[in-house]
């Protein structure tokens, strides 16, 4: 029987594995966007984490970034029926992002 996803743990996870200043590869690598072009792609039209660009080349992502990022584009389809990403869990979670 296959697993079922918990939306709070992989929040947590992706959390415990970003870098405090993420680079496109973390990006990648941790499955937030598919290859580097389509992080630089969704930068140049504005549908990226917020970045910090300290020069033409090297540009970083702040993790409470990374994670509103993602929760703001995230829908898991239960219409408030999933215990694990209900508002109420992802206004915490958005709360303790602010916090750091």
């Amino acid at each position: 029987m296959a697993k079922s996803f918990n939306y709070s743990d992989y929040l947590s996870d992706l959390e415990s594995k970003l870098p405090e200043l993420a680079t496109s590869a973390d990006l990648v690598r941790l499955g937030v966007f598919a290859s580097e072009a389509a992080v630089s792609k969704a930068r140049k039209l504005g549908h990226s984490p917020d970045y910090i660009q300290f020069s033409p080349g090297r540009i970083r992502y702040p993790r409470a970034a990374v994670i509103n990022f993602f929760i703001e584009r995230t829908k898991c389809g239960a219409k408030g029926k999933c215990h694990s990403c209900s508002s109420n869990q992802l206004g915490k979670t958005s709360q303790n992002n602010k916090e750091k």
